[in-house]
């Protein structure tokens, strides 16, 4: 329901509280409790760059920020309705109201294979390094990805070694250099890698090696 001056389900919303609840529980974004450092805190767009979760802002006895949910719907706290979804196709009130929209930075999810792969730094392993990839993807986030490098070489999508994230897998040839992968890797990001090498997961920084950088031959990233 609407409260003035609330910013919690116990007490009530008013808008500014409402949308500052709703991006901390939905988006772990920090915004600014009133509608009008909202505007200020956030990147100008335009109203055909708007996307679900941007917010738009109305005029008002103060500044009414509402969160745009897509198909031209807001969710807004309003006096009268409480919180209320609004169709801006068939409103007359809020269209004619319209000042403007701002986006906001998203934190970027941690990429849980990565994580773990960091956390078993050192510890001693037996299989080999597609079998450390499978149980990463396993254990992270419950993809099934194949143990055979040839297949594994298939999986997802192959990216250019430019645009490797955190998170991708590595490819690396053997000792004649050809086109056959013989290790298989997780990109940890800045240039290191975690792989099975020698019996133990072992973290790798290419910075400083300059032996993987010339057998470094695909990248691949992995998708549900």
């Amino acid at each position: 329901e609407y409260e003035l001056g609330g910013a919690s389900p116990e007490e009530g919303f008013d808008t500014g509280g409402f949308v500052q609840y709703v991006y901390k529980k939905g988006l772990n974004i920090d915004l600014p409790r009133y509608g009008k450092e909202q505007w200020q805190e956030g990147t100008e767009i335009s109203r055909e760059e708007i996307e679900r979760g941007d917010l738009m802002f109305f005029e008002g006895s103060s500044l009414i920020p509402a969160v745009y949910i897509g198909n031209n719907q807001i969710i807004v706290a309003t006096q009268s309705y409480g919180i209320a979804v609004i169709d801006l196709t068939t409103s007359s009130y809020w269209p004619p109201r319209y000042e403007g929209s701002r986006t906001y930075e998203r934190p970027q999810e941690e990429n849980r294979e990565a994580q773990l792969a960091e956390a078993y730094n050192g510890d001693a392993y037996e299989g080999t390094s597609t079998e450390f990839i499978h149980q990463l993807f396993e254990e992270g986030s419950g993809i099934t990805l194949p143990t055979t490098m040839e297949s594994l070489r298939q999986s997802g999508e192959e990216i250019h070694i430019e645009e490797l994230e955190r998170g991708d897998l590595m490819f690396f040839a053997g000792e004649n250099n050809g086109e056959t992968p013989e290790l298989t890797a997780i990109y940890l990001g800045e240039g290191k890698f975690a792989s099975v090498i020698d019996g133990k997961v072992d973290i790798t920084d290419m910075n400083t090696d300059q032996y993987w950088i010339e057998r470094l031959i695909a990248g691949r990233r992995m998708t549900e």
